[in-house]
């Protein structure tokens, strides 16, 4: 027996306002997206991408006038040792090359560097000053310190996204096992303003949490903080909220990387983060004096010779250049600068932050002493 049109469409009235009312129960429990993920006081986020600060334009023809780097390894090798009959034994050539890679020293160099230059750059003002070599952000901040860009941003394989250097670090970061680098934001009363909030940052011990194709991370995921490992890598730094976004003191910035399958620490002195936030995601920069002898070998480290030939990478060059445009954090013995500014840009997802059970902690502490 069918129903007639007028009770079909009585029934499906009924059930629109049924479905409404649970609905808006359902969102009135649930809660807004900030009220669910600031619990008590507390939010935390996963970095889900990092990359050096590189402004660049269609063509490079902004920031690399005089075009991109052409003198790899491969390039410096054959004008140093040119095939022309003269005999020279592999330590003389290739060993001693690669140990010149490993033990720096500045100095002339008779090949030329592609610096970047332009006026156009990420990063922050570092100094507080605008100084004729300062760049300014795409969104119009002036002053802004950032002389690593111009040691790295016309290397090809620095360069994005098809630099081989950037799509492996982008690679190792998502699928990597080292480099879980969270960002917990403790005391917080409003993620859109808040005069003061403390930033802790550690390690995360989970995999990530992705959208079917396995490329987006998701907000929500869950991860174990690693407390027995990478104890020296947790930093505590101050900082504030002010129209949604976080701006932390300057202070020391450790960030773990494993580029190339390769674990390494970069370090920034005088490092600060300022990052937009939303209840699901933080987008943003960390900018400071990158120490640059640092940063020069864990390039050296992560990247064998024969994959920075791939897009002309100069080490030998890079240390020259990293030396002489050296703005900041002086040795204070030697009053010669120890760090060069530079900036990363960052991506983070919201995450739930465990730490470990304490009677984990407790039973762990109890072995090791009795060992």
């Amino acid at each position: 027996m069918s129903l007639s049109l007028s009770v079909k469409r009585a029934v499906l009235l009924s059930c629109i306002a049924t479905a409404g009312v649970l609905g808006t129960g359902v969102a009135a429990m649930a809660g807004s997206p900030g009220e669910q993920t600031l619990k008590n006081r507390t939010i935390g986020y996963l970095m889900t991408d990092n990359q050096w600060a590189i402004y660049q334009t269609a063509g490079a023809k902004d920031e690399c006038p005089n075009g991109l780097s052409k003198w790899g390894p491969r390039e410096r090798f054959k004008v140093m040792f040119p095939d022309n009959g003269t005999k020279h034994t592999l330590k003389e050539t290739q060993i001693a090359l690669e140990g010149s890679i490993w033990n720096p020293k500045a100095g002339p160099d008779k090949f030329d560097y592609a610096e970047a230059g332009g006026k156009i750059s990420y990063g922050l003002n570092l100094d507080g000053k605008v100084g004729p070599n300062d760049f300014t952000t795409p969104e119009g901040d002036t002053g802004i310190d950032n002389q690593l860009f111009r040691v790295i941003g016309c290397d090809d394989n620095m360069r994005g996204p098809s630099g081989p250097v950037y799509g492996i670090g982008h690679s190792y970061l998502r699928n990597g096992t080292f480099s879980k680098v969270l960002l917990e934001l403790t005391n917080v009363d409003d993620l859109t303003n808040d005069p003061e909030v403390d930033v802790t940052v550690t390690r995360g011990l989970d995999k990530w949490v992705t959208d079917a194709g396995g490329d987006i991370v998701l907000p929500g995921g869950t991860q174990r903080v690693d407390t027995r490992w990478t104890k020296k890598f947790v930093q505590h730094h101050k900082g504030k909220i002010v129209n949604g976004v976080l701006m932390t003191e300057p202070g020391l910035v450790r960030i773990l990387n494993a580029r190339n399958r390769t674990p390494v620490e970069d370090l920034m002195y005088d490092g600060r983060f300022q990052l937009k936030l939303t209840a699901e995601r933080a987008e943003g920069v960390i900018a400071g004096y990158v120490d640059f002898r640092r940063f020069y070998l864990n390039f050296n480290r992560e990247f064998a010779t024969f994959v920075q030939a791939y897009g002309r990478s100069d080490a030998h060059a890079w240390y020259n250049k990293l030396t002489e445009l050296a703005d900041g954090h002086p040795d204070p013995k030697t009053g010669a600068n120890t760090g060069i500014s530079g900036a990363m840009l960052v991506k983070f997802a919201q995450v739930f932050i465990e730490y470990p059970d304490k009677q984990v902690a407790a039973k762990t502490a109890e072995r090791k002493s009795t060992h």
